[in-house]
């Protein structure tokens, strides 16, 4: 059992998709563990980030996704990892978003783990592209 979303997007483990995520939240320098909606675990927060009040406070309070500047990645980091859509009208500004991301998580300064996803970015990306060419939404399952 697992997640699909269409067009080619992604198949494959919730805990793959997950990672998944994570990877390009961080290219895209969102905390996602601390984000509303997401199970966050705060001592892993405080072992990355060196504790100290705000981290806790920060650990303790998830971050409401209005707060953020808006990012067409939202559609993608804010969304059930198990069911629902993606809007056909969001999907070309989230291919491109991901293909930005891609190039950026294959920058040699970019962390292996990063490294690991690009290809998964670019991925995503063509499957939003071969979605908004249908004129249809991406669904996940």
């Amino acid at each position: 059992m697992g997640l699909c979303v269409s067009h080619g997007c992604f198949s494959g483990p919730y805990s793959s998709f997950g990672r998944f995520r994570e990877a390009i939240a961080c290219a895209a320098g969102i905390p996602l563990p601390l984000m509303a909606g997401f199970d966050y675990d705060a001592r892993k927060f405080l072992l990355a980030h060196g504790g100290g009040i705000a981290g806790k406070i920060a650990a303790a309070t998830p971050i409401a996704w209005s707060t953020l500047a808006p990012d067409p990645i939202h559609a993608l980091l804010d969304h059930s990892d198990c069911d629902g859509q993606i809007k056909h009208a969001d999907l070309l500004s989230l291919a491109c978003r991901l293909e930005d991301l891609a190039a950026k998580m294959r920058m040699p300064s970019a962390s292996m783990e990063l490294r690991d996803h690009a290809d998964d970015a670019m991925k995503f990306a063509l499957g939003c592209h071969m979605a908004h060419a249908a004129g249809e939404c991406l669904t996940f399952s």
